[in-house]
């Protein structure tokens, strides 16, 4: 019994063997067809494949780069062939604005203001490619003084924005509609604005400031004589000022926030609060609602100018160059 189980397990072998040995014939022949056959036309048709695709691109590379340094469009096909065409299209220092990163801006503003039923500017593209190598700038500036985003700055401001539309789900609907944009996309838009509104709280010089508001000019002056001489600032204002949103708070503005050159007060108002120093009194000072005694609480920051001021400067460290 055991005999013949040895025997049949022999033939098995035998047989397999066989098997093996014709497929391996089969496969080495077929191995020799490919290769003197078909391997050559293989090498050339794919050589000529990938010369035809490569004249393709670089006949489109033409189109579009006639169409964005030349033509300046920025239409939806436009907007496609950025994902493909690395073009730059400015530069501020070593950092570089690309086509895609134009061709974003500028389709999701003009959705926005065709929703809104307003005129598109001519000069939309030049517009924007000058803010984004403001960010640019600020980005840079940004590093090499030490202010940099985390993931969680990034977050909270851009769930707060949210916040302000609806759910995430109305926001990513309101977003579609009004500027053809998905969240992430919104999110990387206006990340770098983040980094300016965060390097902007960090550098910039920003005052706590008080002041007592009279009408009479003759008034003013006498009140500003009592606070020079060191009666109490807060309440001269709670008895005297005119200013009915800061009276009661003995003449602080804005509950104590920091206030910045950009902060909407009026021009002389805030060119005066800025020359004091911590704990000074000002003379009265004439602005659009009557003389203003103003008094610095607190003062923090080192870039003491206007945003614009500074960008301005900036550009000498950071010379820019525009392509379109």
């Amino acid at each position: 019994m055991k005999e013949k189980f040895l025997a049949t397990v022999r033939k098995l072998e035998i047989v397999l063997l066989k098997f093996f040995v014709a497929v391996y014939k089969q496969l080495k022949r077929f191995g020799l067809f490919v290769q003197k056959t078909i391997w050559p036309r293989w090498q050339s048709i794919s050589k000529t494949v990938g010369l035809a695709i490569l004249a393709v691109y670089l006949i489109g590379a033409l189109v579009f780069g006639v169409r964005l340094y030349k033509q300046k469009r920025f239409d939806r096909v436009d907007l496609f062939a950025s994902y493909i065409y690395p073009f730059p299209v400015a530069n501020s220092g070593r950092g570089i604005v690309f086509d895609h990163q134009l061709q974003v801006w500028v389709n999701s503003s003009k959705k926005f203001a065709i929703a809104n039923s307003v005129e598109v500017p001519a000069d939309l593209g030049t517009t924007i490619v000058e803010e984004l190598n403001n960010y640019n700038m600020v980005a840079q500036e940004s590093d090499r003084r030490g202010v940099s985003l985390t993931a969680k700055n990034i977050d909270e401001k851009f769930d707060l924005t949210i916040e302000g539309i609806g759910t995430k789900e109305q926001a990513a609907d309101f977003l579609k509609q009004m500027y053809g944009l998905s969240l992430g996309q919104f999110k990387r838009l206006i990340t770098p604005m983040i980094l300016v509104e965060k390097f902007k709280e960090n550098k910039f010089a920003q005052v706590k400031v008080s002041h007592i508001l009279i009408a009479d000019e003759g008034k003013a002056k006498e009140i500003a004589d009592k606070a020079k001489s060191g009666e109490n600032f807060t309440d001269l204002a709670k008895q005297n000022s005119e200013d009915q949103g800061s009276k009661d708070a003995g003449g602080l503005i804005a509950d104590g926030q920091y206030l910045s050159r950009d902060s909407g007060l009026d021009s002389d108002f805030e060119k005066a609060m800025f020359k004091l120093k911590v704990g000074q009194v000002s003379d009265p000072v004439k602005t659009q609602y009557g003389y203003s005694i103003i008094k610095i609480e607190d003062k923090k920051g080192s870039i003491d100018m206007s945003y614009e001021d500074w960008l301005k400067q900036l550009r000498k460290r950071y010379p820019q160059h525009i392509w379109i």
